[in-house]
């Protein structure tokens, strides 16, 4: 038990080697250097627990490498959107540089708090406007309301990894996230497979970049969704990936681009009631293609086994 803290000048190692570590009131570990976490364990038992409000497992503000471990919060207690349940925050906060591999998994039950946190919840503490940078090369992620947030100031890199949630999102992100491969899937009553949007072109862009990956909507049919609050739907490529699920798009106040192309094939709808202009050039739609906005549907070289239709308001 203890809450430890590496400090700016150190590079330390810490072989979990099956053990628990446990905090007493703070963060469990907070990196202000390098630090690179593993579990040389044969069952791979090595775990960082939380068991605190509003604290993590791991707080980095400096370079860290996670190579193998379980990150959780045992007694994370988050009821719903509206109620923490008085214990409820991130397994992982980044707000540096942060890899994560294939020996970790990070998982909790709560439905408060995302499970973890790329970037800022608010941007303008972070005076350096310096961008956190997290790339995921594997591991298991299952849990909290957005299994990961890519918030302000974030530049996430999805590579690989199995992602699940039942509450919100596999991740919702607000500035710059790429995909390049995983399996990412909702159950329950979760939202979408993936929540985007805009607020300004400095840490909340909205540039989301899809290469690869399998993805898998739930009953509620939602692949991608405009996150709510925001200004756009933000800008949007898809050129990869195996994908079931919609893309419902509802931006009001000002529009964007979402793009599908390359030979993509989409099981499911793309419905805009906003004011994207949604482009789809050589791909398969497989189901209809649906503004109802102030925007547009434009359509080439792209096989459609539905509707295409526009409203007299879109362009």
């Amino acid at each position: 038990e203890g809450d430890f803290t590496v400090a700016e000048n150190k590079n330390i190692v810490l072989d979990l080697n099956g053990f628990k570590i446990t905090n007493t009131s703070n963060h469990t570990i907070t990196n202000n250097g390098r630090l690179t976490i593993k579990d040389s364990s044969e069952g791979k038992t090595g775990t960082i627990d939380n068991v605190s409000h509003a604290r993590a497992a791991v707080w980095n503000n400096g370079i860290a490498v996670l190579e193998g471990g379980t990150y959780t919060r045992s007694l994370e207690n988050g009821k719903s959107e509206e109620d923490s349940g008085n214990n409820s925050y991130y397994n992982i906060v980044n707000h540096n540089q942060m890899t994560i591999k294939s020996g970790v998994t990070v998982k909790q039950d709560g439905n408060f708090s995302s499970m973890i946190e790329n970037g800022w919840y608010n941007g303008n503490q972070n005076t350096a406007e310096t961008p956190s940078i997290m790339i995921i090369e594997g591991g298991t992620f299952s849990g909290g309301l957005n299994t990961i947030k890519n918030d302000d100031y974030g530049e996430l890199t999805i590579n690989d990894g199995e992602f699940t949630n039942v509450s919100q999102a596999v991740f919702l992100n607000w500035n710059v996230a790429e995909v390049n491969g995983g399996t990412f899937a909702v159950e329950n009553n979760a939202q979408s497979v993936i929540l985007n949007g805009y607020l300004n072109g400095t840490m909340d862009q909205g540039q989301l970049t899809i290469h690869n990956g399998t993805f898998t909507a739930n009953e509620s049919g939602a692949f991608i969704k405009t996150m709510g609050g925001s200004k756009t739907t933000g800008e949007i490529e898809i050129n990869g990936g195996d994908i079931t699920g919609d893309i419902v798009l509802s931006d009001a106040t000002d529009g964007a681009t979402v793009t599908v192309a390359d030979g993509v094939t989409i099981n499911g709808n793309v419905q805009n009631d906003g004011r994207t202009d949604v482009r789809v050039t050589g791909a398969t739609i497989d189901g209809n293609l649906t503004n109802n906005g102030a925007g547009s549907i434009s359509v080439t070289d792209t096989n459609v086994s539905g509707n295409v239709s526009n409203s007299q308001n879109g362009k």
